[in-house]
């Protein structure tokens, strides 16, 4: 039989497998979780090693976008097909089994090109590692943390610090831990010296000499997440010495927090009585009931011990194996050192409650030192001072302190004096005031200083967790924009005509992908979209003001893959995207209605002489046409462009000087429309957008908008708050508007105010709505009007986008005045508002903030979701309240 085709009995050379028994012990038992754990190490690499393989010419890209797609949709099944499968020599050749029964041997069996089982576990566990040493000294650095507040906060509560468990000097528990501090900061320095090791990927290095394949070790690398690739094949398969000084050095951590532990323990009995836990921290006796045992400690003093024991056992067995790859090595010790590495986490984190919850009892404390006279040698050298020897000055204080203790007392009023030595040289000094004498050679009197240094130590440990997972998230991105770009191979094409740089033009692509098409945007600055290099998107780079330049770019991806649909995000483009996807035969809405909507004035012509309600109004070419204009429909007007979006140029005017010299602006402005404004009528009651798809409609939102004599839409909510009669009305109006302008074909975006005179169509917009309203919809009720727009566009079956119960309101963090952005709060307490569903900055570091009275003066926004609207707004406000945006200038 193929041994390929089943990776499980045959291997050619080999016929027969170990038996059962003997599986058991040499790979242990393939629990879900196991095979989790080992399956998502192992296809990550796969997809990193697939891309290599491709872009060197070792496989084609039709074979490896089947490959790719397999074992992405394996990792998304979470393994479930492997689970019951056999694996009588081992999980990975169990794994290359299914893939060639899936896809063939002639696919499947290219994976393993140009590698080895040696390189490939090496690499794995080395990405293990390094994801745990993240997760671990990240949370050290939460310890350091919790030690340096506590050590702030008790800084003054004076304590005996003890030698040989006899009190000593007088320090404050804030030293303490300040010491503690700095001690775990070098042993978190020592681990990280140690996972630098792993940066470097075993990857290439074969069984154990390399390959005589033109593989490209460093590009897996890079998409991994590695710095660099080893580059000796020997060393990469044969050695697990980076693991080992890692464990080291989380023993050495473990044992600092084993001391810290006993010293917790000691202070909290009751002969000491120095610290209190709260009953959370603390356990009971089933016999005694007046035990409360700090046992949680005892776990922390223990778990340093099996750390180290995990080290002498991994090094143990590596010891005597031979300098090549071995199981004593790759497997056996590794295996060993997991209970050790996970024993030192487990003891960060025990600690990081243990010293938060701790607290002192400064009075015991207090009497703790002054009766164990620890301000003794404080008053020594007072008389060293003074010119008495040290060797003179430690004698007579020590007999004073015999006497005192003779005579029960705990002052040092019987201290003789030399002759000629004041007083107040032998007095008893107050403990604060002994405490801040200590200020040399690191003494407590000097906390801000050994404070400060932990403090940048931390954060020097911090910056360096943040490195770690920032490049670990642009290697991710990498790899999966590479997966997507081949896992798309001849699958035909959805165009993107440019995009929106905020709102739904992210999700106009992931929604083609997920229905099976490749998204591709045309445009002509790439760099307007950066979501397009992190999702992987290609792009084609041409002039998209040429209607020609875009129908000649679409015409070529038709004749490579196939051309499923031409659309667009942007309100600019849709009329291209319309007329390109008419040209080439794909399906798409009337391209004259399109174009005609896009001109307000001339919409508004159409909808007039259909009888649509709408706003008198007046297209002009210059001021003294927008002043007469202005009086001629009465004061106030709105003044604005006749194409456009997002609330740019339109203003209401108070009189005709305002509205011909907002005129003459505009005129003036970019994209002046041909020399048109429109000045229209001013139009009161509560504005609305009616969302609509083909002819329906899906919902009526509520807008709130900014203050005038500016049209910011500062917020949504869906569905509006407003009379049944009104939102009928209001939808029945809409429809009139789509049937008289010839749409009707895919979502459309209406506004339109409740006037006294009834529902007035402001403008109509062939698209969807913008300010994330799609967004909010499909999070409060589940339809997508995204994945509706792009079935539509690419000719595939639409879903249902009838209206569904559900609330969500949306609200937008304004910029108070422009500037540079310089920083930016920390979404994550605003995603935690219960039932807010999506949080976002549009601006990043950096950025520069032009107040432009338009939806360009949004920084943020978020989306509330609730059972009410009341509930919905709540979220909304509550978590929007939580945004914010340093701006400089």
């Amino acid at each position: 039989m193929s041994g390929n085709g089943s990776g499980q009995e045959s291997t050619g050379r080999l016929t027969r497998t170990v038996g059962a028994r003997t599986q058991r012990l040499v790979y242990g038992e393939l629990t879900p979780a196991a095979l989790r754990d080992e399956m998502s190490l192992t296809t990550r690499i796969d997809l990193a090693h697939v891309v290599m393989l491709v872009e060197q010419g070792l496989l084609g890209r039709a074979d490896a976008a089947r490959l790719l797609r397999t074992v992405s949709a394996l990792r998304a099944q979470d393994y479930a097909p492997l689970r019951e499968r056999p694996a009588p020599r081992g999980v990975y050749l169990m794994y290359e089994g299914w893939l060639s029964g899936v896809l063939g041997e002639e696919i499947g069996g290219r994976l393993h090109t140009g590698r080895s089982r040696n390189d490939l576990k090496a690499t794995a566990t080395a990405l293990k590692l390094r994801g745990w040493a993240a997760e671990t000294l990240s949370d050290a650095v939460r310890l350091e943390a919790v030690l340096l507040s506590r050590a702030r906060a008790y800084r003054d509560v004076v304590m005996p610090v003890y030698t040989h468990f006899q009190a000593a000097m007088p320090v404050t528990y804030g030293h303490y831990l300040t010491g503690v501090a700095l001690a775990l900061g070098r042993d978190i320095t020592a681990a990280q010296q140690a996972a630098e090791g792993l940066d470097v990927s075993p990857l290439g290095a074969g069984a154990v000499a390399g390959s005589d394949l033109p593989i490209a070790p460093e590009r897996v690398a890079g998409l991994l997440g590695f710095d660099r690739a080893n580059p000796h094949a020997l060393d990469a398969v044969a050695t697990r010495d980076v693991p080992l000084r890692l464990l080291a050095a989380f023993s050495g951590l473990a044992v600092t927090l084993s001391r810290l532990a006993a010293d917790l323990q000691l202070w909290s009995t009751a002969e000491f009585g120095f610290l209190t836990f709260p009953d959370r921290l603390v356990g009971g006796s089933s016999a005694m009931p007046q035990k409360r045992n700090a046992f949680l400690l005892e776990h922390v003093k223990a778990k340093a011990g099996l750390a180290i024991g995990a080290w002498t056992a991994a090094a143990g067995a590596m010891k005597s194996a031979p300098f090549t790859n071995t199981i004593e090595v790759g497997t056996e010790a590794v295996g060993a050192m997991w209970p050790g590495l996970r024993a030192a986490a487990d003891a960060v984190l025990l600690c990081q409650s243990l010293v938060s919850g701790a607290r002192p009892v400064p009075e015991r404390m207090a009497d703790r030192a002054a009766a164990g006279f620890v301000t003794a040698t404080t008053v020594a050298n007072r008389l060293v001072a003074h010119g008495v020897p040290f060797r003179s000055a430690h004698h007579r204080v020590g007999d004073a302190v015999r006497r005192a203790v003779e005579q029960g007392s705990t002052g040092l009023g019987g201290l003789e004096l030399p002759p000629g030595i004041p007083p107040e040289a032998g007095a008893d000094l107050p403990l604060p005031q002994a405490v801040a004498a200590l200020r040399y050679g690191g003494g407590p009197g000097a906390f801000d200083v050994s404070f400060d240094r932990a403090r940048a130590a931390m954060e020097s440990h911090g910056a360096w967790c943040a490195g770690l997972r920032r490049r670990e998230r642009a290697a991710n991105a990498e790899l999966e924009a590479a997966v997507a770009r081949l896992s798309t191979a001849g699958t035909p094409w959805l165009a993107l005509v440019e995009s929106n740089t905020t709102g739904t033009g992210r999700r106009f692509c992931a929604a083609a992908r997920d229905r099976g098409m490749r998204p591709v945007v045309l445009t002509r600055d790439p760099e307007r979209y950066p979501y397009l290099a992190q999702d992987g998107v290609e792009v084609r780079v041409l002039d998209t003001g040429d209607p020609a330049a875009v129908l000649a770019a679409c015409a070529e991806l038709a004749g490579d893959a196939g051309l499923a649909g031409v659309t667009s995000s942007s309100e600019y483009f849709i009329a291209t995207a319309a007329a390109t996807a008419t040209a080439l035969g794909l399906p798409a809405p009337d391209a004259a209605a399109v174009e005609r909507c896009r001109d307000k004035a001339r919409q508004r012509e159409t909808l007039a002489a259909a009888g649509v309600g709408v706003p008198e109004a007046r297209e002009v070419g210059d001021a003294a046409g927008a002043e007469a204009a202005a009086r001629e429909i009465g004061l106030p007007v709105v003044v604005k462009p006749v194409s456009g979006s997002g609330s740019i140029g339109v203003r209401l005017c108070a009189d005709a000087a305002d509205a011909g010299q907002w005129a003459a602006a505009l005129l003036a402005g970019p994209g002046s429309g041909a020399g048109r404004v429109l000045v229209q009528e001013y139009v009161t009651g509560p504005e609305f957008s009616v969302e609509t798809f083909d002819d329906t409609v899906v919902t009526v939102v509520g807008k709130r908008l900014g203050d005038l004599p500016h049209f910011v839409e500062m917020g949504h909510d869906l569905p509006a708050r407003a009379p049944d009669a009104d939102l009928a009305a209001l939808g029945r109006e809409t429809v009139r508007a789509l049937t008289a302008l010839g749409l009707g074909w895919g979502a459309a975006h209406t506004e339109l105010r409740m006037a006294a005179r009834g529902p007035v169509v402001i403008e109509v917009n062939p698209r969807l709505g913008g300010g994330m309203i799609p967004v909010a919809l499909r999070d409060a009720t589940g339809v997508d009007l995204v994945d509706a727009a792009i079935a539509r566009a690419g000719g595939q079956p639409v879903p249902d986008t009838a209206a569904r119960p559900g609330h969500a309101a949306i609200r937008f963090l304004a910029a108070p005045h422009g500037g540079t952005v310089t920083a930016l709060a920390d979404p994550g307490p605003a995603l935690a508002v219960p039932g807010v569903t999506g949080v976002q900055y549009t601006v990043a570091p950096g950025d520069l903030v032009t107040i432009s009275h338009s939806f360009k003066d949004r920084l943020g926004c978020v989306i509330g979701t609730g059972s009410d609207a009341d509930g919905a707004v709540r979220a909304a406000e509550r978590a929007v309240a939580l945004l914010g945006a340093d701006l400089a200038g």
